[in-house]
Parts: structure tokens; sequence; C-alpha cells
């Protein structure tokens, strides 16, 4: 079943606030800059086919498969 981050982020924004804070650490893990991981993530959201998007836009992910 395929879920969507706008039903966990419409639901409380604290759960949002989660959601961009794990996010976050990830880039902060992984060595990238979060705010430039956003602005490469974001236009390709609504070009990226569903069954590609978590593999592909995950911080780290495109850094490995290059």
């Amino acid at each position: 079943e395929r879920t969507s981050l706008r039903k966990y982020t419409s639901l409380d924004p604290s759960v949002g606030k989660g959601v961009s804070s794990s996010l976050a650490a990830t880039c902060k893990a992984n060595g990238i800059c979060f705010r430039k991981w956003l602005e490469d993530v974001l236009p390709r959201l609504t070009t990226t086919p569903a069954g590609q998007m978590i593999d592909s836009l995950i911080p780290g992910a495109r850094q490995s498969s290059q």
C-alpha cells in the first residue's frame, strides 16, 4: 500500500517537523548540506515515478549511485 508523506504531515504539524528533522539528521550523518539536498529534491518530486521515488530521493542515495 502506497502512503503519502502529505497524509502524515497534514495530520499534525509536529509530525511534519519530525520528518523534516529526521531528513536533516540523515543529511548531516552523510555529510550532505540539507538546504542543497532540498533544492535538488523538491523540483524532482513532480517528475520522479512513484516506484523510484523513495530510493532515488533519500539523502545520500544519489551520491552513492554516481
